[in-house]
């Protein structure tokens, strides 16, 4: 006879069976497209290039994370990083990286304490 489940049992059971991923959608550039949001393996491999290598981190969480709405077909592929990198930087891209944010459980101001971090560790690590 199998042994019950404890009370750590039941809750490991549903946090490690949860695969419900919020997914939004936004209007950008003239067209709707839906935001899904990432598991935790993947944020934390996206941050870590931020520091080394922002233009693609930023380009590889569109191609993995903007789908067709509806659907888990990606909008933006591997072949399209520079056509991203070349995208108005402005209301829309904004309107995105804000939907972004939200589904990721980031608010405003954590961007600005990141961003301000980051200033303050390059100017002790860049000579003057």
């Amino acid at each position: 006879m199998p042994e019950p489940k404890t009370k750590r049992d039941e809750i490991r059971s549903k946090i490690f069976s949860s695969k419900a991923f919020k997914r939004e959608e936004v209007e950008v550039y003239g067209t709707t497209i839906e935001v899904r949001q990432a598991p935790l393996g993947r944020v934390l491999d996206l941050q870590g290039m931020f520091g080394e290598d922002k233009k693609s981190a930023i380009s590889l969480a569109l191609i993995e994370f903007v789908m067709v709405p509806g659907t888990d077909e990606p909008v933006f592929d591997e072949g399209d990083v520079e056509l991203i990198l070349g995208l108005p930087f402005g209301d829309d891209f904004q309107a995105l990286q804000a939907k972004i944010n939200k589904i990721m459980g980031v608010s405003e101001e954590d961007v600005k304490d990141a961003e301000k971090n980051l200033e303050e560790t390059t100017s002790v690590i860049t000579p003057s």
